[in-house]
This record gives C-alpha cells, structure tokens and sequence, in this order.
C-alpha cells in the first residue's frame, strides 16, 4: 500500500505528535508498505535504515501567527496540498492535527480519502484554534468530511462529540509505545550519575516544561513526601525545567530534587531504575511518558485527566489523583513507596497492559480503516 502522512509539524521539532507520526510510518514502513512523510518545511530527512521518506512544502508566511483558516493561507495551502497529493496518488491517507491538516483536507478537490488524527490541543476548548477563533463549527465541518476521525483518549472523543462531529466517524485509538525498547535492559548507573544513595527510593517525572505539566504541583507533592521518607528522591528529567530550581530552594529540598536531561538508552535507564512514575499534568491528550513508565514495568500516579485516565486504574495499576492537589499526590506516592509487593503488582500489570499499545498494535488498528 501507498500511504502518506500528512502533517504541518515533525522532526527536527520534538513533541508527542511528532514522535507518533515518526512511529507510525516506521512500523508501516517496516511492515512493507511504501511510506511517504509530507511535512511543513523545514522537515528532517529520516536516519540512515529509517524505511519512509519526507517529502516537504512551504506555507505563506503568517499562516500561523494570523491564522492558517483565514484567506489567503487557507486557500493557498489547499492549492499546494492537492497538488502534492495528486502527484503522491496514496492508497491512504493519515493526515495529523485537525487544525489545520484536517482542514486542508476537507477542502481539496476531489475530496481524498482520509483520516485525520486529533492530538489534543485541536479540541482543547481554552486552546488554539476553539479558545481563540472560536470555529468550532468550521473544523466539525471539516472532520465530518473525513473518512475517519482518530480520537486518542475517551475524554478527546467526547470533546469531539461535543463539537459536533458525527459519532459514527469518530474511532478511539491511542498513542502507541515501542514496547521492546523499553522492555530490553541497558547499561546505565541511574544513582550513580546524580548522586544518589543505593537505597533511596527514587519518584521519576518526564517532560518539557510546559505549563499543562504543572511540575511545580509535581515538586510541592515531594516536599510533602519529605516529611514521611526523607531519604526519597525525585528526578525530574526534560527540556526547560530549570524554570523549577528557584521553587526546590524555597521548599528547601534541594538535597532530594535532580532536575536535567537525558536521551536515547540513558532516558531508558532512568525509567527502569526508578521505583516510581508521577504524572502532575492538569492537561493532556495521551501522555507517551505514561505509557513510556507503563511498558518500564513503573508503578505510576497520575492525575485524572485525558489519556491518563484511560491508561491507569486505581487498585490494578496505579493510582489516580485530581489535578493541582499535592496533598494527593503525596499520599498516593507514600502509600506505593511503603507498599514494595503492590509496587511490584501495579508494575507488573503495567508491563502486561503496555503490550496492548505497541505500536505494532496501533498501526494495525490504523489501517483497518484505510
């Protein structure tokens, strides 16, 4: 099969979405299909034994900053995009990111068969586009001209439902997680690196700042642990959260708090060397990190937003708590780290729920619908 994925971001930008639309055309491609990334420029040209090309285009300038559903991008967009895709000729379409894919789509002529996937932020009613063009109407609209419409956590498909897409179109499938990477053993000295004693209990957290993160909440939750385990350890690993240092000082644990960096097999290491996972988000749509800890066989707390909320279940394999309550999050953390036979428990039924997310899995749930 022919297959394009179309999308206005990916790689060298690095983002949840980015990372699913480079999996999904590696395990189609891998799978033998002939797989084509069409992308915004500029667009990475994928590594060496990567089986998928990318192809890229350019949009007007101010598409984005004054809004890529307005004249003349909207229509100058359609023009390049049908153009592409006239040339490409797939057997199937994933377009990514409603807002604006979605769009495009919808208006090309002959309308192509595709699918479109929601990533989160295109239905976040406080987000861009709904919170700040209110078009709601419009993008219904549209995703009701699709084939199909991928929502990636329950609660995305209700927000969907609630904008007026027909229920019929909608088909829930999550993000996805390479299993085996996560599952294989590497070398690596999680303790020793920062610092930390053998036998100190370590909490992990995983992410680039952004305020939907609320690792500050994350952060407050551990000084209250403090008090019950002072010798337990949080990490805190991602782009931008030195943001944070100044709020560890003032609660005065600096002694218990790490936060950097780490990639590739290190990040890997951190995963499967820590005793816990926390998940402080107040906003998500399918939290890779998540499923990241689940398949590294981490007991995990989260808060009960999207995606989480489907993915972890209180008393099988983790514990589900409200956003922005750190007394909360503390007393779950305290319970598991006190508990080692449910901390095993919860880890193990992760381990055996993170299968169902391969993306093996998930790719194949894709092209049922081609």
């Amino acid at each position: 099969m022919k297959i394009a994925l179309l999308t206005n971001s990916f790689l060298p930008h690095i983002g949840g979405a980015e990372y699913v639309i480079h999996q999904l055309a590696r395990v189609w491609g891998l799978a033998g299909h002939e797989v084509t990334v069409i992308t915004v420029a500029p667009g990475a040209e994928p590594e060496q034994g990567i089986p998928y090309s990318v192809k890229t285009f350019k949009l007007l300038r101010g598409s984005s900053r004054l809004g890529y559903h307005r004249f003349p991008f909207l229509q100058s967009a359609v023009k390049t995009v049908s153009g592409l895709l006239k040339e490409y000729k797939p057997d199937f379409i994933s377009a990514h990111f409603g807002y604006p894919v979605g769009l495009w789509l919808s208006r090309c002529s002959p309308i192509p068969r595709f699918i479109i996937t929601c990533h989160g932020d295109e239905v976040n009613p406080e987000g861009k586009p709904r919170g700040k063009y209110h078009i709601d109407g419009v993008l219904a609209e549209a995703w009701n001209r699709a084939h199909g419409v991928i929502a990636i956590s329950t609660h995305v498909l209700r927000l969907m439902e609630g904008m007026g897409v027909h229920p019929d179109k909608i088909h829930l499938i999550p993000n996805g997680i390479d299993r085996g990477r996560f599952r294989r053993p590497v070398e690596f000295d999680l303790r020793g690196r920062f610092g930390i004693p053998k036998d100190a209990p370590v909490v992990l957290s995983v992410g680039g700042e952004r305020q939907a993160k609320a690792f500050d909440k994350g952060i407050e939750a551990i000084s209250l642990l403090m008090k019950d385990i002072p010798d337990a350890h949080y990490i805190l690993l991602g782009k931008g959260n030195e943001r944070w240092v100044p709020l560890v000082k003032r609660l005065n644990i600096e002694r218990n708090v790490t936060i950097s960096s780490l990639y590739g097999y290190e990040l890997i290491g951190a995963y499967q060397q820590s005793d816990l996972f926390l998940s402080s988000s107040v906003y998500e749509g399918c939290p890779l990190v998540v499923l990241e800890a689940m398949a590294s066989g981490l007991p995990v707390v989260v808060t009960n937003v999207s995606g989480s909320q489907d993915m972890i279940e209180t008393g099988r394999n983790g514990i589900v708590v409200e956003p922005n309550r750190t007394d909360e999050m503390a007393k779950a953390l305290i319970s598991l780290l006190r508990d080692r036979s449910l901390q095993k428990r919860y880890g193990l039924e992760n381990v055996e729920r993170s299968e169902y997310y391969d993306w093996s899995n998930i790719g194949r749930m894709y092209l049922e619908l081609a």
